[in-house]
């Protein structure tokens, strides 16, 4: 794990944190939670190949990939509540 690349970390999440605010700014005006999520789980497959080709660990590519969940709810949340 001392191994890793910190650029390789830094991009994923990066990347992880502007598809989640990208994709709840987009679905901002629908109120279909589930849009969202199909919308969110396309996005698994080209970030394990991306986290795979940046030769990071599985484990912290699903870690990674929940944050990014977590993120997509809470920004929902707030369009939401607006």
């Amino acid at each position: 794990m001392t191994e890793m690349s910190t650029e390789s970390l830094l991009l994923t999440v990066g990347v992880t944190f502007a598809v989640s605010y990208f994709l709840a700014w987009f679905y901002r005006n629908n109120y279909d939670p589930q849009k969202i999520l199909v919308a969110y789980a396309l996005y698994l497959i080209p970030f394990i190949i991306l986290g795979l080709l940046l030769q990071l660990k599985l484990i912290l590519i699903i870690g990674i990939y929940l944050f990014g969940l977590v993120v997509v709810i809470f920004r929902n949340n707030t369009y939401f509540n607006e």
